[in-house]
């Protein structure tokens, strides 16, 4: 049986100082949220990348987050 969360709508930001992500309900309640700092990657944070790794990292650990 898989879980039905509803319907979700996800923000991405990413900054000087790393990648930000939230989930939030139709209601603007926020369903979960999660930041990862640029410097876990131990590279360059002016590589696309490494942005797109934290990208990557921050909206895994959102989904994982999500009561």
């Amino acid at each position: 049986m898989a879980l039905s969360i509803g319907p979700l709508s996800i923000g991405i930001d990413i900054g000087t100082s790393g990648a930000r992500a939230v989930a939030m309900r139709p209601d603007f309640s926020i369903a979960a949220r999660s930041a990862v700092p640029l410097d876990r990657f131990g590279q360059n944070a002016r590589d696309p990348s490494v942005w797109w790794s934290a990208v990557g990292a921050a909206l895994t650990e959102l989904l994982s987050g999500i009561d």
